[in-house]
């Protein structure tokens, strides 16, 4: 089996990544987070700290592997020296790594608005513009360091994924389109006017691409990934169980991504 490498393996996505491709692959992990139970498949360390401790990935070194997947986050976080650090640690990682590809998973915050206030290949590249800067500055910094440092090496290993929301498993529960799709409340309350538009990107579409690109021979790609909104709300009316949902919007608060509370105690303090 090949060998695929996670660094930043235990947010949602990536667990739901990794589920999805361990039955063809083995997986290795690193990981900020202590890992539940421990294997010589995942290490445990901070990409993030100003020293990088590479004596804990002598494991790895050895292997060949078809790809490595960056999926570490330091979302809502002020846009810092960690960052950097981030960064800086990871590029000295991966130079001492043995791979065929390097999948880099951006977003498509760094856009921003453009004349249809969507955020689109058409959109400038401007994440100061866009409400969830910090999250959207720390993206377009990466791409730009990752462009930079693939375009010495051999920038045919490098992949950028820029992604809309995560519509599925690995989506946030506070995510709009999810609450639309739960049964807990006849009201949902959606912080701002409701003008933002967002792209969204369905889980099993994304397990497919990625299928696709670690399939493939390596070649450099930088592509924007969104589901076709027509089948995204295809799937919404089937499985759409409110038929009297209202939906109220609230103009006065700040308006962001994933911003919005439910008429549910669960969710009062979202």
């Amino acid at each position: 089996m090949k060998n695929i490498l996670i660094l930043g393996s235990q947010g949602l996505l990536s667990r739901n990544l990794i589920a999805f491709l361990s039955p063809k692959y083995n997986i290795y992990e690193v990981s900020s987070k202590r890992f539940l139970r421990k294997s010589k498949n995942k290490v445990t360390l901070s990409l993030s700290s100003k020293k990088l401790d590479l004596n804990k990935l002598n494991n790895f070194f050895q292997i060949k592997f078809n790809a490595i997947i960056f999926l570490s986050n330091l979302r809502n976080t002020e846009f810092s020296n960690k960052q950097i650090n981030l960064i800086k640690n990871t590029i000295k990682l991966i130079s001492f790594l043995n791979y065929n590809k390097f999948i880099n998973f951006s977003s498509t915050s760094v856009y921003q608005k453009n004349l249809n206030i969507k955020y689109s290949e058409d959109s400038k590249l401007s994440p100061i513009s866009n409400s969830d800067f910090d999250y959207s500055l720390s993206k377009i910094f990466n791409e730009f360091y990752f462009f930079n440092y693939f375009e010495k090496i051999g920038i045919e290993k490098f992949i950028n994924l820029r992604i809309g929301q995560i519509f599925g498993k690995s989506s946030s529960n506070k995510s709009i389109l999810n609450k639309l799709n739960c049964d807990s409340s006849n009201e949902i309350y959606i912080f701002g006017s409701g003008e933002r538009t967002l792209n969204y990107v369905v889980e099993s579409d994304l397990q497919k691409l990625i299928l696709k690109i670690l399939n493939k021979k390596t070649c450099h790609l930088n592509l924007n990934i969104v589901t076709d909104s027509d089948k995204l709300i295809n799937i919404i009316n089937k499985n759409f169980k409110k038929k009297n949902t209202k939906l109220i919007f609230m103009p006065e608060q700040q308006e962001s991504n994933e911003r919005c509370i439910i008429n549910n105690k669960n969710y009062k303090n979202v």
